[in-house]
């Protein structure tokens, strides 16, 4: 997987639709155009993709910082102990997003590996490395 800058991921938006929406199946028109660009904006965003030996997008994943105020963080913060808030929703917690592919365009490598290869790419080290 490569890690792709805010650019790269535009281009991808703008002129590989239709290789983003095989991948990622729940993408619809509404979804691109208010959600990516809201979270690309987020502090940390970061996005990754993969290609086929063709050339071909055959996933992606992206995540970035959460923080208070965001929609799925105060979903989250809502039904957690306080304790839980404070191990897992402190300052500077990433939020791995999407993980989407088609392990067909991919077959030498089984779902569960692209995932793992997605997560150690995109997530930042412990201690926000």
């Amino acid at each position: 997987m490569t890690e792709l800058t805010l650019p790269e991921v535009q281009r991808i938006v703008d002129e590989r639709v239709d290789e983003l929406s095989a991948v990622w199946p729940e993408l619809d028109g509404p979804r691109l155009d208010e959600i990516l660009p809201r979270h690309t904006a987020r502090e940390g965003f970061r996005f990754v993709a993969e290609e086929d030996e063709r050339g071909r997008l055959a996933g992606i994943a992206y995540g970035y910082l959460g923080a208070p105020g965001q929609w799925w963080h105060d979903i989250v913060a809502r039904e957690m102990t306080e304790e839980q808030r404070v191990r897992w929703l402190g300052p500077g917690h990433f939020e791995f997003v999407e993980l989407a592919g088609v392990s067909h365009w991919v077959p030498e490598q089984e779902p569960e590996t692209v995932a793992r290869h997605a997560l150690a790419r995109i997530a930042p080290a412990p201690g926000g490395g």
